[in-house]
Parts: C-alpha cells; structure tokens; sequence
C-alpha cells in the first residue's frame, strides 16, 4: 500500500514515528498521523492550517491531556493503605527518576527501531487507500491520509482536533475540495 503514497503522504507517516518517539510513545496513534500530517507540506498541513490548527498547538494541546490522566490516584491508594509517595520514592530508587510518571504503554528508556502502529492508525491508513479509490484517484495523498485520521470520531486525532474547536466536518469537505482540485 506504501507504493502508492505520495511523498507527502509518506513523510507524514515518517513524521509521525519521530513525533511518537519524542513523545516517549511505543505506539503511532492517529494523533501522531496527525501532527506528521501538520509538519509536512501538502493538502492536508493547508488544509489544516486554514481552519487555525498549527502543529504546536496541537501539541500543547495533546501534553495538556495526557497530564491531566493521572492513572496514579493518590487518595484511592491511601484507601487501600499504600502510601503513593513511599511507593514513588521505592520506584525512583530502583528504576531511575520519573519511573512513575510515564502512562501505560509509554517508554522513556528505549526509543531506537520500529514503533508499530495502533489499531486506530493502521485503520485510518486503510481508509486514506479507500478515500483515494473513492474519489478515483491513483495515489494516497497527505489529503487522504488526512481523511483517515478524520473518518472515526473515536479517533484520538479527531478528539484532540475537536478539543482545539476544529469542525470536522468542514476539515473533511475542505481537504476533499483540495484534494480533487489537485488532481
């Protein structure tokens, strides 16, 4: 299928694997689809940027979310008689500072080799194939790739962008315009 992606497309997905790995992320969500799609040129970063989103925003945006899930819930543990600061300092002693602080399914050691992909992102890869075969054309654009990341509303691309005030349907008829008026 990569074949068939523009060099857009495909440095968006690249983009996306260094965006994951700076965040510390063992996984390429659709939210990293998203920040590469941003940092490349093509349809989809117009597209993007004419409805006000930049990639910092994004980011800040996405950083905010993430701390705010703390899954260490200090009150609930003390409930329990587990002490989260004693336990904190254990961790910290063996395994290095901040070895609480990274979410589940998040690494801070180990950043080199292949990050896989989500479900949610192979899916949206998926879809960006479908969208270009939907609209007759040849080849995956970043516009397409767009698209997928668009489709789900359970998509974390299409949460965050709904968090930043973004109308996803216009996003999806205005890159669908660029798209077919590049073709």
């Amino acid at each position: 299928m990569f074949e068939r992606f523009s060099r857009h497309a495909r440095l968006a997905v690249v983009t996306a694997q260094e965006v994951a790995r700076e965040l510390g992320d063992g996984e390429i969500g659709t939210e990293h689809v998203l920040l590469g799609l941003l940092e490349v040129d093509g349809s989809a970063a117009a597209t993007l940027r004419a409805h006000g989103l930049d990639p910092e925003g994004l980011r800040a945006r996405l950083d905010r979310a993430r701390r705010s899930e703390d899954p260490l819930d200090a009150e609930a543990l003390r409930l329990l008689g587990i002490d989260l600061e004693a336990v904190r300092a254990a961790a910290e002693w063996n395994f290095g500072e901040g070895a609480l602080d990274a979410p589940a399914g998040r690494f801070r050691k180990s950043r080199k080799g292949h990050i896989p992909f989500t479900k949610q992102a192979k899916k949206s890869l998926e879809l960006a194939l479908r969208h270009a075969i939907r609209l007759k054309q040849n080849h995956i654009s970043s516009g397409h790739v767009l698209l997928g990341v668009l489709h789900d509303p359970e998509f974390t691309s299409v949460r965050v962008l709904r968090a930043a005030g973004a109308d996803i349907d216009a996003l999806r008829a205005d890159v669908t315009r660029r798209i077919t008026e590049a073709a």
